[in-house]
């Protein structure tokens, strides 16, 4: 029901807020450098995926039936190809591959992909600590169904977290989703972020393209989580960047018997 963004307290954030906007950015902009970059973990296949590409695109199975070629012989030809392909990549003469015009195809779509990244967690110790100042800033809890209306985004979904790499192989099947998947996907330790991610419509058009705004209407927005280190003097100040008087402003408040965190009750 919806979807969180942490925030710094600071004039760039507050304008934002006051036009209402939400800003996408290329991969290389984010704090992982394994994410949406050319950095991805990519294979150009595994045995499996070799294997299965083999049984679906060749006349494997027709011959396997007939019993003119043994499941031996179709895993020694996959050997091969596996092998083959180890040793362009070694050599660093992979771009001699007949896969690197994929390989060339997806890195370039993920280079120029906008993506916008949410949580749909509010109150985790370490996005709190990552992204809003060590608790100094705040959280917008936006309506997801409202601000998927609002800014009609090309894709989104939950991360998959998951530290194995991509087949490319696989994107001959599925070319069309291959690169939105890598985009979905970092490794399983950033699972603490539970994160969804919006990808725009537009891709960059060049290296200087690195970020794009969407406008979203008043009512995305329904309550700002105040961190818990938030200085209070700056409540007025952060009020007035909204002209919906009905966003409720609520504060982040901590167990009284451990560290879990809670969103208060109370409204400021």
């Amino acid at each position: 029901m919806y979807l969180y963004k942490y925030r710094e307290m600071n004039a760039r954030n507050l304008l934002s807020l006051r036009k209402r906007e939400i800003w996408y950015s290329v991969g290389r902009k984010f704090n992982d450098p394994f994410d949406c970059t050319l950095n991805v973990p990519v294979n150009l296949m595994s045995g499996s995926s070799i294997l299965s590409f083999i049984h679906k695109k060749t006349s494997a199975k027709k011959l396997l039936d007939a019993k003119l070629i043994t499941t031996e012989q179709i895993e020694r030809i996959a050997l091969k190809y596996i092998a083959q392909a180890q040793e362009l990549m070694i050599s660093g003469h992979i771009n001699e591959h007949s896969l690197s015009p994929i390989l060339d195809i997806l890195f370039a779509s993920l280079q120029r992909s906008f993506v916008c990244c949410f949580s749909k967690n509010a109150t985790n110790h370490l996005l709190w600590s990552h992204y809003a100042d060590s608790h100094r800033g705040y959280c917008l809890r936006y309506k997801k169904e409202i601000l998927l209306r609002d800014i009609k985004p090309h894709l989104y979904g939950d991360v998959v977290y998951d530290d194995t790499s991509i087949d490319l192989i696989s994107a001959v099947d599925d070319f069309a989703n291959i690169s939105s998947n890598i985009i979905f996907r970092k490794s399983s330790c950033w699972a603490y972020e539970d994160e969804v991610r919006l990808i725009h419509n537009d891709i960059a058009e060049n290296e200087a393209n690195v970020s794009k705004a969407e406008v979203h209407t008043e009512e995305a927005i329904d309550c700002v989580i105040l961190g818990y280190s938030f200085d209070m003097a700056n409540l007025h100040e952060l009020k007035a960047q909204f002209s919906n008087d009905e966003i409720k402003f609520k504060k982040i408040v901590r167990s009284s018997d451990g560290y879990k965190l809670y969103v208060s009750t109370e409204c400021y």
